[in-house]
């Protein structure tokens, strides 16, 4: 499924196509720059995507030096 990353419409579209009548894990892998792990994040918790039985795996690089690093791990 293609995705604009910047728009919450992407995202609600997701959570449409995932609808099921049972519980899933879901696993978001990010295979994005590291400028947009965080928005993407937000996108995700605010269209109700993640949840207790949700995962996010962020692809390296994490950040361009140790304190973007970080930033990124606070937000994930």
């Amino acid at each position: 499924m293609q995705v604009n990353t910047d728009q919450l419409e992407s995202y609600q579209n997701i959570q449409n196509a995932l609808i099921s009548e049972h519980p899933r894990d879901r696993l978001f892998y990010l295979a994005v720059p590291p400028a947009i792990f965080g928005p993407i994040c937000r996108f995700l918790e605010s269209s109700g995507l993640t949840g207790p039985r949700s995962r996010i795996v962020l692809e390296k690089p994490l950040g361009s030096d140790f304190e973007s690093a970080n930033e990124i791990k606070v937000v994930a």
